[in-house]
């Protein structure tokens, strides 16, 4: 059965490989890299990038050093670009089989884990990325890869789009304009941080994808995202928010979602705008088209946000940033 180093292609998926390694290793490869062209990282796999866990300023080739590896470190597996020839343990990955829609824990090897719909073995002895490759090409294995969408746009500088989170109520507490409970973050480095004025949150693409930094509402402008409870309508006058939104509804025409989620999304940029907004000016045009700013309440949402904005722009624009509703 065909295996490799590792790909990873969500967070429970990252957060599986995380519990099954042992406290006392720090570092090890998974299988994503850029030796064919810098910055534009594969999987050894060849699956599509749709996924990153990079640490704050990473990738960063640093000093042209020929990073061209990808190794996770630290507890929350953030991921760093590192030279080829480190020694590290590496994780490799096969597809595992279903019977009757039930995994097949017993289709693993002794010593692999089975996580839904593969088996992982965690190889602790040092190799460098090559080696740790070459060892699970052997075991008919692919190393742990992750998706990576920003790379292509690396070292561009941009806008950003607003998201819903805000801190008008309290400088410094920051609330979601739907009211929603914040229980899921992904700040930048150094976030959120303090403004000359009211801080209100936007989402960076590009190097940052995804990474959330506080700006001045009324001083900066951005594109914007806004969020819809499925199978309400496009109209003026919203209809009050309900608590728990069908997983069945509809979304309107131009609205996008998903099975798992319970809103519908849209991206209003500039070919639909005659101008960036602020933003309470984003926020006011939400609620005339019956939504609000973005809120993310997982990791889910963000990625299916990130693939959103992945299809409206792809590699055509600069890094960008975009409000959402956090406050």
């Amino acid at each position: 059965m065909e295996a490799n180093l590792v790909s990873i292609h969500t967070l429970p998926e990252l957060e599986f490989i995380l519990r099954n390694v042992k406290k006392d290793v720090e570092q090890l490869w998974i299988g994503l890299h850029d030796t064919n062209m810098q910055m534009d990282f594969q999987w050894t796999d060849h699956t599509p990038v749709i996924f990153t866990h990079w640490h704050p300023y990473e990738p960063n080739n640093f000093r042209n050093t020929l990073e061209d590896c990808v190794s996770v470190w630290g507890p929350e597996g953030r991921w760093d670009d590192s030279p080829c020839n480190l020694t590290l343990p590496s994780i490799c990955k096969k597809p595992g089989t279903k019977s009757d829609g039930s995994p097949q824990h017993q289709d693993c090897k002794q010593g692999w884990k089975w996580h839904s719909p593969a088996c992982y073995w965690v190889v602790e002895d040092l190799k460098t990325f090559d080696d740790a490759r070459k060892v699970c090409d052997e075991q008919g294995l692919h190393l742990f890869e992750q998706a990576f969408a920003n790379s292509l746009v690396f070292g561009r500088s941009g806008d950003s789009f607003w998201i819903g989170l805000h801190d008008q109520g309290t400088s410094g507490s920051y609330h979601w304009l739907t009211g929603d409970e914040v229980t899921y973050t992904n700040w930048n480095r150094d976030q959120p941080a303090t403004v000359s004025g009211v801080g209100c949150v936007s989402m960076a693409t590009g190097f940052a994808t995804g990474l959330w930094e506080v700006r001045e509402c009324e001083a900066s402008k951005a594109k914007f995202i806004c969020r819809q409870d499925q199978d309400t309508s496009l109209s003026p006058d919203p209809p009050a928010p309900q608590p728990t939104p069908s997983l069945s509804g509809a979304c309107p025409s131009g609205w996008k979602s998903n099975n798992n989620l319970r809103y519908c999304y849209k991206v209003f940029h500039s070919s639909q705008m005659e101008q960036r907004l602020s933003w309470l000016q984003a926020h006011l045009f939400c609620r005339t088209h019956g939504a609000n700013l973005l809120s993310i309440s997982g990791a889910e949402e963000e990625q299916f946000v990130m693939q959103v904005l992945n299809e409206s722009f792809g590699d055509s624009e600069d890094e960008e940033h975009r409000w959402f509703g956090l406050a």
